[in-house]
């Protein structure tokens, strides 16, 4: 064994090291104490549901006074307990986490009619402002001609029908749809949020279409206050747990 393996077998057992002072240990290099807190495993399951039967039930005999429920994002809840004196932290007993695989609608990105339609009609709830939409990406068909006039807000779409181009539509979108796509827990009302709609032409005559946020993101916010509600409203406990958003 050399000199370097000594030095660095010195060194590791000096990082090992602790300090013990006034009853606490501490590890030696950072002088952070040492402690052991177990903490249960977090349940997890991807419904608010889920959620509130957790509470409801309350098989684990949790201490609910000492709960509060926090809304971290659209798609995150947490139930947690009171930190703990010992080293302040907090325990996780249930996560309702929104699953990844569910299927969202393509904001921000052309796709061509067919499958902007489909996707639509299945990503995005049910209103008048969606049939609309769906309507005016429905009459852009294979081989038309789509010429585009466009203030940045509004646009004017003409087609052009058929081999000759001799039949014509012409249509302007009114610039801003309100539209509920499902993004957040299944159980709340999807929030509604402003969509500007683009007709992108392409080389072979048939466009591209996009939706875009017209809001800043708004709706994450109002899914979160949503989220809040539902819970509020839905939870069965004989105490009262604070619902933080």
């Amino acid at each position: 064994m050399d000199g370097s393996a000594v030095k660095e077998i010195e060194r590791l057992a000096d990082e090992n090291q602790t300090l013990e002072i006034c009853g606490t240990t501490f590890a030696r290099k950072e002088y952070k104490p040492v402690m052991f807190c177990p903490r249960p495993d977090t349940l997890r399951g991807y419904t608010l549901t889920g959620l509130l039967d957790y509470i409801k039930n309350n098989r684990e005999q949790v201490q609910l006074d000492q709960c509060m429920i926090q809304i971290e994002s659209h798609h995150s809840v947490r139930l947690y307990a009171r930190f703990d004196d010992e080293d302040l932290k907090r325990s996780c007993f249930y996560q309702a986490k929104l699953d990844d695989d569910l299927p969202e609608f393509p904001f921000d990105s052309f796709i061509y009619p067919e499958e902007f339609c489909i996707k639509a009609r299945a990503l995005i709830g049910p209103s008048n402002d969606l049939d609309i939409v769906i309507a005016m990406a429905s009459k852009v068909v294979a081989q038309n001609e789509v010429i585009t006039q466009d203030d940045g807000l509004s646009q004017e779409i003409q087609v052009r029908r058929g081999v000759s181009g001799a039949a014509k539509d012409s249509v302007e979108t009114k610039g801003i749809y309100r539209l509920r796509p499902y993004r957040t827990f299944r159980e709340v009302e999807q929030p509604e949020a402003s969509f500007i709609l683009r007709f992108k032409p392409t080389e072979n005559g048939l466009p591209r279409i996009a939706l875009f946020d017209a809001e800043g993101g708004i709706w994450r916010n109002n899914a979160i206050l949503a989220i809040k509600d539902y819970i509020e409203q839905s939870i069965v406990s004989d105490v009262a747990i604070p619902v933080l958003a």
